[in-house]
């Protein structure tokens, strides 16, 4: 339904917020502009948004916003850590002050990969400086009615009117609903409303090569960090394999909507999918739709020879041994995931989720329908406790260690609990004693802090490393978590 109030049912020619599908329009939009010599990929992000701190952001490349290598910390990860709803209205002034405030980058630019919302925002008041013009005009202009796409929007403001658009709900575990809205206009990252109809129409004209020649080749160039490594996030879009067949596609979510666009480019195929329930999960069923309508080439790439060698040559073709069962830690982001046997099939299953062998690297076990990744070291690393590293096309979850709680006695506790001060969030965060245990607040977001180091704890949500000074006493921490790394904040 449209809307459970009013009884309007959804089509396809109803409108949705897409949530992060937006940002393969801001991508395009760079990308025309670098196609037809008006900037460089290369170009520093200061020379168009100048106002940035050249400090932290002095060094950061239009293509490194582009593929999420850029190191900016991600706004939508702080807003909870802010004490920021979703829900809440946020503008673009105090986004930028909110970049301001920042004491540095979540790594170095070009050093490693970190979905940023940021980057996105950022993108977009590149195309307004570069174009002289707003860029949800430039969009319109040079995008949406070129390829008649009538029902797709960008909103500027909470009295922007949307026709058709579809209420966003949450579902409820009882199976009732609620509503679920958002006043958040920040652009370029998010904000773009469409349809399913409308959507076809821009896969159709991106993948033509007719509309705007050399612009899919662009936009899905894998990004390249500066040791090599190559991400399958390339310009908006993420670039990867499924069963076999080559997979550019990006999901969506804001606030009561979720969505799915992928496109099988080489087999001339596409599924979109839109919802207004926030917590439904659109990428799994598109990947059930193409096992269906795609079965027939499915089963021609898994019987090919390379495919089945693929998998012969897994190190886990013949089994997971039980040894890797058990719980683990992400030592860099505080993650907990557990990990149980599936009996005689090999692979792990962990929270419903089926990790195989890949016949991609023989050293990974993979979830096709999530393409999250299980990689296991070929040789020995700096730090032997390491097992594995996860990542998907979207996030680098980082190094897991197999979980050993180690105990804070009760006459330690007093050393951490208090009150800490993170001038980057304008935020206190608060560790108090509940129980015999530590537990953390950083604004929305509160867990209980375990010990895996001497001084380094982790919440579930986020990794925690508590600095001393003169000796023992604790004078802050430093909090890393997913889209925020190396947040200071201060003992009080």
């Amino acid at each position: 339904m449209a809307s459970l109030e009013l009884g309007v049912p959804n089509t396809t020619r109803t409108v949705f917020r897409v949530g992060s599908i937006s940002k393969q329009f801001t991508a395009a939009c760079i990308v025309m502009l670098a196609l037809e010599g008006k900037l460089s990929l290369e170009d520093k992000l200061v020379k168009y948004v100048p106002d940035l701190p050249s400090k932290f952001y002095g060094a950061i490349t239009i293509r490194q916003l582009l593929n999420h290598t850029s190191g900016i910390r991600d706004a939508e990860a702080m807003y909870p850590l802010m004490d920021i709803d979703y829900s809440q209205w946020y503008t673009d002034d105090m986004f930028k002050k909110m970049l301001k405030r920042q004491h540095g980058l979540s790594f170095p630019a070009g050093e490693g990969f970190e979905y940023s919302n940021s980057a996105f925002t950022l993108l977009a008041a590149v195309v307004d400086t570069l174009s002289g013009q707003p860029f949800e005009d430039f969009a319109a202009d040079k995008i949406f009615k070129p390829l008649g796409m009538t029902q797709t929007h960008i909103q500027t403001g909470v009295r922007t009117m949307i026709p058709d658009r579809a209420a966003g709900y949450y579902k409820r575990s009882d199976g009732t609903f609620e509503n679920w809205m958002t006043n958040n206009q920040l652009i370029g990252h998010d904000a773009l409303y469409s349809s399913v109809e409308d959507l076809t129409r821009w896969v159709k004209a991106l993948t033509g090569g007719v509309w705007q020649p050399g612009l899919f080749e662009a936009m899905t160039e894998p990004g390249v960090m500066k040791d090599g490594t190559v991400n399958q996030y390339a310009s908006g879009l993420t670039v990867f394999k499924y069963r076999g067949l080559n997979l550019v596609a990006h999901n969506g979510w804001y606030v009561g909507y979720v969505g799915t666009l992928m496109m099988f480019h080489d087999e001339d195929f596409a599924v979109i999918l839109l919802a207004n329930q926030g917590n439904y999960g659109t990428q799994k069923t598109c990947m059930e739709i193409a096992d269906i309508l795609l079965v027939d080439r499915f089963a021609e790439i898994e019987n090919n020879a390379s495919y089945r060698k693929g998998l012969t040559d897994n190190r886990f073709n013949k089994g997971v041994p039980d040894s890797l069962t058990g719980r683990y830690l992400g030592i860099d982001l505080g993650m907990f995931i557990t990990f149980e046997s599936i009996g005689e099939q090999p692979g792990l299953r962990a929270g419903g989720n089926l990790y195989e062998p890949s016949p991609y690297a023989p050293n990974e076990l993979i979830n096709h329908h999530s393409n999250q990744r299980i990689i296991f070291p070929e040789k020995p690393v700096e730090d032997n406790r390491v097992i594995f590293r996860m990542k998907s096309a979207y996030v680098d979850y980082g190094r897991y260690i197999r979980f050993t709680e180690l105990p804070v006695d009760m006459d330690e506790l007093g050393r951490y609990t208090g009150i800490y001060r993170s001038d980057e969030l304008g935020i206190d965060g608060i560790i108090s004693e509940q129980e015999g245990k530590l537990v953390v607040t950083v604004g929305k977001e509160s867990g209980t802090l375990s010990r895996f180091e001497k001084e380094r704890f982790a919440s579930g949500w986020a990794a925690f490393t508590f600095t001393t000074k003169r000796g023992s006493k604790i004078n802050g921490f430093r909090m890393d978590c997913f889209g925020v790394q190396g947040i200071r904040f201060e003992k009080q």
